[in-house]
């Protein structure tokens, strides 16, 4: 008996090909746990959550969310996407001047390039108590009354319907959501109207209510002449990379995003090459034999009827 096996799924070249695999999603789209780490008041500090997602780095899935400065958008900022955070390997003897420093990519891939950042240690720093609409819907209402505004001005403390909430200047955002974020940029407007609106739409707003908070309180004002809480105020830094550097991130773009072996051989040793390619076909294996396990246990599992024990008569 022959047993047929899926065909082989294509390799993503991208990272919104990668996020946008459902099984990509370790979490199978449950986040309240995930998401609970980033509570900005808990008893795990800001520095020993940023060591936490160190240690994870490239094993699962992760991604931060910010707001940068950007022309045009002086106390706005611009959302950033920082995503697959992991610290430079340091060869053993070999010091480098990349030694303990964390990296994230900024971007999707072009053309077999990508633009990395020092993540930086303060990430997840808490912010100091904004006042806030209580409800998502208080915060579109404020919006939809103030077209053009760059930013919300702040309820006063005595108003009713508000809350003072604390926040990360980071912010975790979810597998699922990912999508919605990686290689653009946007407004507190457009983060209510496309991630918020997004999230309240598939139900997932009380698991993801850091996430909620996060975007909320980069629509409003400190002060009347204040930016956001949560705006950077120190600019990231780009590396100035040299060939330890490019080694790092073409490891984990490798890593992360088989298919562009081809395109990034040039940029990596034939030892780096020839791994990709055991990589890959490591992967494929496991796949099929997962497939053949399932298969298996399918056909072990099914009814069977008598004919399938015992030969017909005359047989």
């Amino acid at each position: 008996m022959t047993t047929a096996f899926a065909p082989p799924l294509p390799w993503p070249a991208t990272f919104a090909e990668l996020y946008s695999n459902d099984d990509s999603d370790i979490y199978d789209g449950q986040y309240s746990n995930v998401m609970a780490t980033f509570n900005a008041e808990p008893e795990i500090t800001a520095a020993q959550l940023y060591a936490r997602v160190n240690t994870v780095g490239v094993k699962s899935l992760n991604a931060f969310i910010c707001m940068a400065p950007a022309p045009g958008h002086p106390l706005s900022g611009l959302s950033l996407l920082l995503h697959t955070v992991a610290q430079f390997a340091v060869p053993l003897g070999l010091p480098s001047p990349w030694d303990r420093n964390s990296f994230a990519f900024a971007r999707d891939v072009i053309d077999g390039e990508i633009n990395t950042i020092i993540f930086p240690d303060n990430a997840f720093a808490p912010t100091t108590a904004t006042i806030i609409p209580d409800t998502v819907t208080g915060t579109d209402e404020l919006w939809a009354a103030n077209p053009t505004a760059e930013l919300l001005e702040p309820p006063a403390a005595t108003a009713a319907g508000t809350v003072d909430v604390l926040t990360r200047t980071m912010m975790y955002v979810p597998p699922k959501y990912i999508p919605i974020l990686v290689g653009r940029r946007l407004t507190p407007r457009q983060l209510m109207m496309e991630l918020v609106g997004t999230i309240v739409n598939k139900n997932d707003n009380v698991p993801c209510n850091n996430l909620v908070l996060w975007c909320i309180t980069t629509s409003f004002k400190a002060a009347a002449t204040l930016p956001s809480r949560v705006l950077l105020t120190v600019p990231l830094t780009i590396p100035l990379a040299d060939a330890e550097h490019q080694r790092h991130w073409c490891h984990i773009l490798l890593h992360q995003l088989p298919a562009l072996a081809t395109t990034l051989n040039a940029a990596v040793d034939p030892a780096t090459a020839q791994l990709v390619t055991y990589m890959g076909q490591v992967v494929e294996e496991q796949r099929l034999a997962r497939v053949a396990a399932d298969t298996h246990l399918a056909a072990k599992s099914a009814r069977k009827l008598p004919s399938k024990y015992w030969k017909a008569m005359g047989a």
